[in-house]
């Protein structure tokens, strides 16, 4: 006999909160795009060297952007983790074991579009051509990407 898996009311509202707070992220990351914020903090991982700077102009939709996402990491882990410690069944698992990783590669590439803006480092690395031209396509490609695969992701 094949015992049923057991409902988990409190792993149920949890993978509901991810969700939604992940369609919560997709949004703000829409508002920073329209209110054309997403340049304006020019550091990665901290805004202006700092967890907390201050919330003024276009820094409250990118850093609030980046905070949103940063609760989304820890929300997945613990998703993740709740997951692979109650649930045998295997689609379920496996879906435990990509949504942590998925949810910090969109950080990733978040972090990645505003290095090679801000880092000159960085873009002496991946480009010889001192015009910049090169950099603000690869800029917009990561930026089209980090996008399309946010969406993805929630599907």
């Amino acid at each position: 006999m094949i015992a049923t898996p057991r409902y988990r009311r409190g792993l149920h509202v949890l993978a509901v909160i991810v969700a939604g707070w992940t369609l919560f992220m997709i949004i703000a990351g829409g508002m920073v795009t329209s209110q054309n914020a997403g340049d304006s903090v020019p550091d990665w991982p901290l805004s202006y060297g700092s967890l907390l700077p201050p919330m003024v102009g276009n820094v409250f939709w990118e850093h609030g952007h980046r905070l949103v996402g940063m609760a989304l990491g820890l929300l997945a882990l613990a998703l993740t983790i709740w997951i692979l410690r109650v649930e045998h069944r295997p689609r379920v698992r496996l879906l435990g074991w990509l949504a942590f990783p998925a949810v910090c590669a969109q950080g990733l590439l978040g972090g990645l579009r505003v290095k090679l803006i801000s880092s000159e480092t960085i873009q002496n690395l991946l480009f010889a051509n001192p015009t910049g031209a090169d950099i603000e396509k690869l800029r917009v490609g990561v930026a089209v990407f980090h996008t399309a695969t946010a969406q993805l992701i929630f599907c």
